[in-house]
């Protein structure tokens, strides 16, 4: 996944800096017909298969975040074709598995990128905002990248003291895996190149 999303930020980026960051519409659209085609590279390096799957949605995120105060307005009409495409990925789904007992085995086909879409698109336009959430808005990719650390760190910590109801481990890993990104992420700020090593930037 990894591999996939830095090869992605190089492809957008590039394309960003060529187009001045227009035509990102047209973009998500290319993506889309190349993740419903049957074009494959053919070779696992830097996960670019995996990129190909990713990048209509990444492009879709890319959109709404851009334009996000004209989709706002014209939501009242784009509700309506988002509800439609979510369920028309559904509908084909449940057709598919009552004709053959089981769900698509393809990860690229028009169902789960409408589906996908539309659930993506609902999510950002029409979900309430969270001050507490858009609090950690600014620490959201360190959180992914070093979570893993909170989690595992407070798990081994678990065990050592003998917690062992689900409950318990379960706010406590949540807990570490969002704090500890966190303090990471503020620690490397403060030296340039620790920031550029850790954080990226």
């Amino acid at each position: 996944f990894l591999q996939a999303i830095l090869a992605i930020f190089v492809v957008v980026g590039l394309c960003d800096a060529v187009l001045r960051r227009r035509h990102t519409e047209l973009l998500l659209l290319a993506a889309g017909l190349v993740y419903l085609s049957d074009f494959h590279f053919g070779t696992r390096f830097f996960s670019v298969d995996s990129a190909i799957y990713l990048l209509p949605f990444f492009l879709l995120g890319v959109v709404l975040f851009r334009r996000a105060a004209e989709l706002s307005r014209e939501f009242f009409w784009l509700m309506p074709v988002l509800v439609a495409a979510l369920g028309a990925g559904v509908f084909w789904n449940v057709l598919l598995y009552i004709d053959t007992g089981v769900f698509s085995a393809d990860k690229r086909d028009l169902q789960s990128l409408a589906f996908g879409g539309a659930v993506c698109a609902l999510a950002m336009m029409w979900l309430p905002r969270v001050p507490l959430l858009e609090r950690l808005s600014p620490y959201a990719f360190t959180i992914y990248l070093y979570h893993i650390f909170g989690t595992s760190g407070t798990r081994m910590f678990c065990d050592a003291v003998g917690v062992e109801m689900v409950e318990p481990r379960l706010a406590l890993s949540l807990l570490g895996g969002l704090v500890l990104p966190v303090v990471v992420h503020k620690a490397a700020l403060v030296n340039p190149v620790c920031s550029r090593l850790i954080l990226g930037r």
